[in-house]
């Protein structure tokens, strides 16, 4: 870029270049590399590229072998895959989940066995796109029948701000004098926004038909407060319900079977409106077992599909309007593939690889 053009508007032009062009930027001096990595470039690019280049991250294992692979979520998918070498501290977990990805930051979740017999919870936050990582240590995680514990990770879209946060679900006597339980929660936020969390919880009382009821809680971390969603009364008590994300819009996935046939209802929240949910299209496929694992940027539905032996798994998409199956032509072992959509950013690109380690 000629010298005769003032900086500020250097600046300006350098805002609107794709992130892998800003990484390969950073090389041709010292103030363009000064700019890009600079915390306040890296905020306002992150808040101002309100359309970013959308991937697929899909996990899987083929074999004893784990596999990640990036799908460029445009115009040519599937076409342009190519695989990742996710940071080592991902390869040292051991039972690893793929927590959720927000705003290009992806948390996994699992542990490692220090000396061998101690479990160290830990969360990787990752961007693929600067190859950037935080470790974080995540202390008194439950396992037991009396207490368990879940995460949940987001990225404030106005600040790029991350956060975890970590409750601890225990089972507490109501009195000395009796047998009853209720749930306690204990709730601890790591700084490092999705603005809100939302987790599947159950009622404590069990029908007179066994199924507990179904119930979306919510936490705010600018409130601090907690919250409940309303469900649709068909959904209360729907067996089997799940939750994602579609077009970054709180999604729920009901499974069940009609005709003998296993069912997906896709419902979501419209408009964003708390508790006012509405039923999309429904993913039903005769002979076939499978899960919805994420959507695609336009809202088509990523499915694993098992193979008549239940030995291995493929990815296929679903297209609601035309109920055409396309193949993704990846295939793994059964029951081992998660996919999770994320964008191009900068986040992280400041951040040395890093260990935090947070105190109660």
């Amino acid at each position: 870029m000629s010298d005769n053009i003032p900086f500020e508007i250097q600046t300006e032009i350098i805002k609107r270049l794709p992130v892998i062009s800003l990484v390969r930027f950073r090389s041709v001096s010292k103030p363009w590399k000064s700019l890009i990595d600079c915390p306040e470039f890296i905020n306002s690019y992150h808040i101002c590229h309100t359309q970013p280049q959308h991937h697929l991250l899909v996990r899987y294992k083929l074999g004893s072998d784990q596999k990640y692979v990036s799908i460029a979520d445009d115009d040519t998918f599937p076409q342009h895959k190519f695989s990742l070498t996710v940071p080592r501290s991902v390869n040292l977990l051991e039972q690893t989940i793929v927590l959720c990805s927000s705003h290009g930051l992806i948390c996994f979740f699992g542990y490692n066995n220090e000396l061998g017999f101690k479990k160290r919870e830990r969360a990787v936050i990752w961007n693929p796109c600067v190859r950037k990582c935080v470790d974080v240590i995540v202390p008194n995680v439950l396992y037991s029948p009396y207490g368990y514990t879940v995460v949940g990770f987001g990225v404030c879209p106005h600040t790029g701000d991350s956060k975890l946060v970590k409750i601890n679900n225990l089972k507490a006597h109501w009195s000395d004098d009796t047998d009853r339980y209720y749930n306690r929660w204990e709730v601890e936020v790591f700084s490092l926004y999705w603005r809100v969390y939302y987790w599947h919880a159950f009622d404590n009382i069990i029908e007179e038909h066994g199924v507990r009821a179904n119930m979306i809680i919510s936490y705010d971390l600018t409130s601090g407060m907690f919250g409940e969603v309303s469900l649709p009364d068909c959904l209360v008590y729907a067996h089997t319900l799940s939750l994602c994300k579609r077009d970054e819009c709180l999604a729920l996935l009901e499974y069940y079977k009609e005709d003998e046939i296993a069912v997906c209802g896709i419902w979501m929240m419209k408009d964003g409106v708390t508790g006012s949910f509405a039923k999309m299209f429904t993913v039903k496929v005769p002979g076939r077992t499978d899960r919805v694992s994420e959507f695609r940027k336009n809202g088509e539905a990523i499915r694993e599909t098992e193979n008549d032996t239940r030995v291995s798994s493929r990815l296929e998409v679903y297209e609601p309007c035309s109920q055409h199956i396309n193949d993704i032509e990846i295939s793994g072992n059964c029951s081992s593939f998660a996919v999770t959509s994320y964008v191009e950013t900068l986040l992280l690109l400041d951040r040395s690889d890093s260990v935090i380690r947070v105190a109660r």
